[in-house]
């Protein structure tokens, strides 16, 4: 986004990001938050940017409740869109639940691409080996 569209956007971004209770904070340099600050904030700008394409990293693990709700309603709307998601989680369960089609990568190298359930199975007997 340009910075007139960010400057436009800023209120809805802190308020997704539930930043705002802590409105000292925001004046921050980015450098001095919390990681989860910092992630809380990036998908808040990713979501007002209204992306065609959205590369997630583990963004439902972070927040509290709410805000993991809140993300995974936002998840699910963008996937049933005509919008691209990509969800690189570290939890099988989150694939299970928000993705049809998966990529298992290891070191660089893809190993499987196809429908979950038969990724993260063959995924599954290779890591409990």
């Amino acid at each position: 986004m340009r910075r007139k569209e960010v400057e436009e956007k800023m209120s809805a971004i802190v308020e997704y990001a539930e930043l705002a209770e802590l409105a000292d904070d925001i004046d921050h340099p980015v450098r001095t938050y919390s990681s989860g600050m910092m992630a809380r904030l990036g998908f808040a700008i990713a979501i007002q940017a209204s992306p065609n394409v959205l590369l997630t990293y583990e963004v439902l693990g972070v927040g509290d409740a709410n805000f993991r709700k809140k993300s995974h309603t936002i998840l699910v709307n963008l996937i049933n869109s005509d919008r691209t998601v990509v969800i690189v989680p570290h939890n099988e369960d989150t694939l299970r639940q928000h993705c049809d089609r998966v990529v298992w990568t290891d070191a660089g190298t893809t190993k499987m691409i196809g429908p979950s359930e038969q990724v993260l199975s063959e995924y599954s007997k290779v890591m409990n080996k």
